[in-house]
């Protein structure tokens, strides 16, 4: 197995609704969870090759031969990943402009990764004001429902340059058959109100990490193949089962994350509400 990296360049506005809030319409968030993008991939494998093509690729996932990642930002050729969450060690005192800036943070560029760690434990200096998240434009449009009347729908239009990219372990076969499903999705759109239009985009670039001499690829794997560190970055939300609970938060530093919603499929009248579960980020 070996890990891929592929790059989505958005031709249309994205919605997707903001897990910890409960108007998803009027929310939206930046990036599309990994939970997300399985059901979307599920939903075109039964639409085009029917439920038995789709219990097979349901088995290997649950056999972790295929592994996701959320989606992350990135800016032309820079690469961005979530802002670890670790409480600094040093006494140093910094200006409260900067740390306000540090909060603000939600990525940062994965080239930057040790230094980030080094500055919390005091060995270095991680400078905020070199890092910024302008990715996309965030608007909200009032649309016309006809019966219910006006309601508005929040969306992420993003900059030149800028897009989405997720991670995804497994065979070679698994990963061409999973980003011919992805370009697929890609001219029906993928999040909320595809109806309308939202969520298109084209498969840009895919990468197989293994093979790639770039050295900020090159960081990426290595941070990914890691075995024997002292802290870990969960690239997707986790749900502990309540025996691996107490151990999963031992030392832990997380923030909890609503996930609900509704499920849409063409065999239903109406979009069907998932059950709402809080799971760790």
């Amino acid at each position: 197995m070996s890990y891929y990296l592929y790059k989505l360049q958005f031709t249309t506005p994205l919605h997707v609704g903001e897990s910890r809030l409960a108007n998803g319409l009027e929310s939206a968030q930046l990036n599309i969870c990994a939970d997300t993008l399985f059901s979307a991939i599920c939903h075109s494998i039964i639409g085009i090759e029917g439920e038995g093509a789709l219990n097979a690729f349901v088995d290997k996932v649950r056999a972790n031969n295929i592994l996701f990642s959320d989606t992350f930002p990135y800016k032309q050729d820079k690469l961005y990943i979530p802002k670890p969450y670790i409480t600094s060690k040093s006494n140093r005192e910094i200006d409260i402009s900067k740390r306000k800036l540090m909060k603000k943070l939600s990525y940062i560029p994965v080239e930057t990764i040790n230094t980030f760690l080094n500055s919390v434990a005091g060995k270095d200096i991680f400078d905020p004001e070199t890092i910024t998240n302008d990715f996309c434009l965030n608007t909200v449009d009032t649309k016309v429902n006809l019966t219910e009347g006006p309601y508005s729908v929040a969306s992420v239009s993003f900059f030149e340059g800028c897009g989405l990219y997720g991670i995804v372990k497994g065979e070679k076969p698994d990963i061409e058959y999973i980003i011919n499903h992805l370009k697929m999705l890609g001219l029906s759109g993928i999040g909320g109100k595809i109806s309308s239009g939202y969520g298109k985009f084209k498969v840009i670039d895919v990468i197989n990490l293994e093979e790639e001499v770039n050295s900020q690829y090159g960081l990426l794997l290595s941070l990914l193949k890691n075995t024997n560190s002292d802290y870990y970055i969960s690239l997707t939300t986790s749900l502990p089962t309540d025996s691996e609970l107490e151990r999963a938060i031992e030392g832990a530093a997380y923030k909890m994350v609503r996930r609900g919603g509704f499920m849409y499929s063409t065999k239903l009248n109406r979009p069907l509400k998932k059950q709402t579960q809080y799971c760790f980020y």
